[in-house]
């Protein structure tokens, strides 16, 4: 009992601090206390919006939403730094925030041996005169 006496004197001296502002800076506060880059990229690539006493994290994945819902200590972060135990912590997922993806390039084919003598004979006609006259075929391995 004594110890939820001293939070609650802790948090009565707080001052709330709910604007946009107030929690971005909360925000980039918290990327500096994060080691993995993974996350930490995926807290930058997040927006954030302030309703109130309601955040909404929007997010591209649900590799990131699980980011930031596995960051535990986040909301007890943003609640001291912006003087409010009322917090509300809500992560959607918008998949129109996903980079576009670029068109992966065909694997090269192999070229057979009659691929390879086309190629040839587009370069220099005389190949076909020259494997006529060698009476040349084509193995079909």
């Amino acid at each position: 009992m004594k110890e939820v006496e001293a939070e609650d004197k802790e948090t009565e001296h707080l001052e709330s601090n709910l604007t946009q502002e107030a929690l971005n800076e909360a925000v980039l506060d918290y990327l500096k206390t994060i080691e993995q880059p993974s996350v930490r990229v995926r807290f930058e690539n997040a927006k954030f919006e302030l309703d109130k006493e309601k955040i909404t994290v929007t997010v591209g994945s649900t590799i990131a939403k699980g980011s930031i819902q596995g960051e535990h200590d986040f909301l007890p972060f943003l609640r001291t730094k912006l003087g409010t135990d009322n917090l509300l912590l809500l992560v959607n997922i918008d998949l129109t925030l996903q980079k576009e993806k670029k068109p992966q390039k065909e694997a090269p084919r192999l070229l057979t041996n009659k691929d390879k003598y086309i190629a040839l004979k587009e370069i220099n006609q005389e190949v076909d005169e020259l494997r006529k006259r060698l009476d040349l075929g084509f193995d079909d391995k």
